[in-house]
């Protein structure tokens, strides 16, 4: 990109952010040259008062202060630097520095790290900390950094669960219906296990094709479906944690090698010393805005224990596709994580 210096700008403070994305906008020669100011524009694809975003506020505050001024991270929230297809393109080919996506977008450079998008294979969110930050999660972010993609931090993106045009509080409920689902084919394979029919697009897509009817619902955890306004098109809520939303906050592995050592230790610190409250925030706000939606409108389900067994056991069919994919053993692992 040749050799460009910036000059310090005071960034807005109300733009934190979902996903990471990040231009390198220094020469690599001088990366990592104290005399150098590097600036990270630093992507996501939801809006500010997402807890993706507030995890990349303070991963930016953190990293002005480890790295004693000589990185600025500008954070860029609503997609404004393009879908997580196009930031996780960027970061491997070395144009973007960092992002923040979900996992599943990353499973065309990495099959395996599909294992955490399993429908119901976390028990609870201390299931998940154990995973992601125990042998598993190391071993599936060295297998994005092998291929350009380093992951610093695993993230909460929430519960998933179903939402719709009309009710949905049994697995008869669902049949026959369409789901926007995430560009990721065991996305589409759940639904399809489940007798409906999943149809990939971009999050940004999602509400006019609700509006519309081109397809009855979605699944998100209830940050997502109230921020992006999804409730005022499809106004029933089921609180049925199809799967975790796992995050990464990545880097581009192009840029970050070109870093001195200092200043990839202020990186990966950063993140470390950030991940804790991003995740509390996550799940502290999923909490409270139940209630929010009800006065919204929305209708809100519980499925009964007996259907929610139902759903388990249709998800057989979606473990069983992918256990060659994502490793049988890893399975049992993760089940085993106590």
């Amino acid at each position: 990109m040749g050799n460009v210096r910036h000059r310090p700008k005071k960034w807005p403070a109300g733009l934190l952010g979902l996903s990471i994305l990040v231009f390198w906008a220094v020469s690599p020669p001088g990366v990592s040259s104290a005399a150098e100011k590097i600036v990270i524009k630093l992507g996501h694809v939801v809006p500010v008062e997402n807890p993706y975003h507030l995890g990349a506020a303070e991963f930016a505050q953190k990293v002005a202060e480890k790295s004693k001024g000589r990185i600025e991270v500008k954070i860029f929230p609503n997609s404004q630097l393009g879908n997580e297809r196009d930031l996780a393109e960027g970061l491997q080919l070395g144009t973007l520095q960092m992002a923040v996506t979900a996992n599943a977008p990353l499973s065309r450079y990495a099959p395996r790290v599909l294992l955490f998008d399993l429908p119901f294979i976390f028990r609870d969110d201390d299931h998940w900390d154990k995973v992601v930050g125990g042998p598993l999660g190391k071993g599936l972010r060295d297998e994005l950094t092998g291929k350009g993609l380093r992951p610093l931090a695993y993230w909460d993106g929430g519960w998933r669960g179903p939402y719709a045009r009309r009710p949905i509080k049994s697995l008869d409920d669902i049949k026959g219906m369409k789901f926007r689902t995430m560009e990721s084919p065991m996305h589409i394979s759940i639904y399809t296990a489940l007798g409906a029919r999943g149809v990939p697009m971009s999050s940004a897509e999602q509400y006019s094709a609700l509006q519309q009817g081109v397809v009855d619902g979605g699944d998100s955890p209830p940050v997502f479906y109230k921020q992006l306004k999804h409730y005022e098109v499809a106004k029933h809520l089921t609180l049925l944690p199809l799967f975790k939303l796992t995050v990464e906050l990545l880097v581009s592995e192009k840029f970050y090698s070109a870093l001195s050592p200092d200043l990839q230790r202020a990186l990966q610190e950063a993140a470390d010393e950030a991940t804790p409250s991003q995740r509390r925030a996550q799940r502290e706000l999923d909490q409270r805005i139940i209630d929010d939606l009800k006065k919204e409108g929305v209708q809100v389900y519980t499925v009964s224990a007996a259907e929610r067994e139902k759903f388990t056991r249709a998800m057989a069919a979606v473990w069983k596709e992918y256990e060659d994919k994502v490793g049988k053993d890893k399975i049992q692992a993760v089940l085993e994580t106590k």
